[in-house]
């Protein structure tokens, strides 16, 4: 298997990177225009923000993360960052594909001024990490020093 390029989101990424996440995050599923909406229009997204896997002109892999900037309603104080999704196709996996998109995912954070990192997402993409749809998620994040603090159901039916 070939290493996939890493590199920012870029427009054109949208379609493949919400078919990924559809057939991975699958308790979650979001529309392309939810996507759109709840991401590209928010005025803290940065492309920076969404590092993405690619390989032969698919995303295969991302991690979403969104660093408080514009005040809104449901903005995180100062100093957190939010992962918001992350996903690799399965055929990348144990490549070292999600540990890159997470020190990506991190690098930028962390250069945005955040101390500290949430996996849950105020505009509802997810409420958190769901451990029964998501444990190797639980387990992947807990090996890269996340720590649970709370539990976060699904919703989709």
């Amino acid at each position: 298997m070939e290493q996939p390029e890493y590199r920012s989101f870029c427009q054109g990424d949208e379609e493949s990177l919400v078919a990924l996440w559809n057939s991975q995050l699958v308790r979650d599923p979001v529309s392309l225009e939810l996507f759109c909406r709840q991401t590209l229009a928010d005025p803290n997204f940065l492309e920076d923000g969404l590092p993405v896997a690619v390989s032969r002109g698919a995303v295969v892999g991302f991690a979403l993360t969104i660093a408080p900037g514009t005040p809104r309603v449901f903005a995180q104080p100062p100093g957190i960052g939010r992962l918001s999704a992350m996903a690799v196709d399965p055929a990348f996996r144990r490549l070292g594909v999600g540990n890159s998109l997470l020190e990506r995912a991190m690098a930028f954070l962390k250069k945005r001024g955040c101390t500290r990192v949430v996996t849950m997402a105020p505009e509802y993409f997810t409420s958190g990490v769901d451990m029964q749809a998501y444990g190797n998620a639980v387990v992947f994040l807990n090996r890269r020093g996340f720590t649970v603090t709370g539990e976060a159901v699904g919703m989709g039916r």
